[in-house]
C-alpha cells in the first residue's frame, strides 16, 4: 500500500478473490483434501483469514501515507524502509492487535467446527469439539457430556471477544 504499483494491485486482486469465497466452505475444502490433521487445519485457518488483515493494513498504510509527519520525513532526508518501520510500523500496532484479538474468537469457532466434523483435531488430542463430536451418542441419556464442552467453546469466545472490546476502547480505535 506504501509503493503502490503492480505489487499493491495483484495483492489487492488476490485478497478480493479470497474474500469472495466463503470462508467455512473454504476451510472444509482444504483440510479435506490435505486429510484431517493439525497441519491442514493450520493452514485451512491461515489461508482463510489472511485478506482481513491485510485490507486493514493496507488501508491503515494509505491513510498514514498521507499524514503531514511522513512528508515532513521525506523533505528531512528519511528513506522509505525507515519511514516505513519506524514510524509506520508503530502507528499500525494499535489496529492490527485490535483485529487479531477480535479474529481470534472466529477462529476458535472455526477451528471447533473443523474438529467436530473430523477434519481437525483428531481424538487423542483433547478437544472440547472432539468432546461434543464423541458425545453425540449419548445425547438423550446424559445431555451434560455435550453442553459442557459448548459451553467451554462459547465462553471462551466471549471473553475474548470482551478482551477485543475493551482493546478497542482502550486504544480508541474507529
Amino acid at each position: 500500500g506504501y509503493f503502490g504499483g503492480a505489487a499493491d494491485l495483484l495483492i489487492t486482486s488476490v485478497s478480493n478473490v479470497f474474500q469472495g469465497l466463503p470462508g467455512m466452505t473454504m476451510m472444509i475444502a482444504i483440510a479435506g483434501l490435505m486429510g484431517a490433521g493439525v497441519k491442514s487445519m493450520l493452514l485451512a485457518l491461515v489461508l482463510t483469514s489472511w485478506v482481513g488483515f491485510s485490507r486493514l493494513v493496507r488501508g491503515e498504510v494509505m491513510k498514514l501515507k498521507q499524514e503531514l509527519f511522513i512528508e515532513g520525513l521525506k523533505g528531512m532526508g528519511a528513506g522509505n524502509f525507515r519511514i516505513l518501520f519506524m514510524h509506520i510500523a508503530p502507528n499500525l500496532l494499535s489496529s492490527i492487535t485490535i483485529i487479531f484479538a477480535t479474529r481470534i474468537a472466529g477462529s476458535i469457532m472455526s477451528v471447533a467446527a473443523l474438529s467436530f466434523l473430523g477434519l481437525g483435531l483428531q481424538p487423542p488430542t483433547p478437544d472440547w469439539s472432539v468432546m461434543i463430536n464423541d458425545a453425540r451418542s449419548y445425547y438423550r441419556t446424559n445431555p451434560l457430556l455435550a453442553v459442557a464442552p459448548g459451553v467451554c467453546i462459547v465462553c471462551l469466545s466471549l471473553s475474548i471477544n470482551i478482551i477485543a472490546d475493551w482493546l478497542r476502547d482502550r486504544f480508541d480505535v474507529r
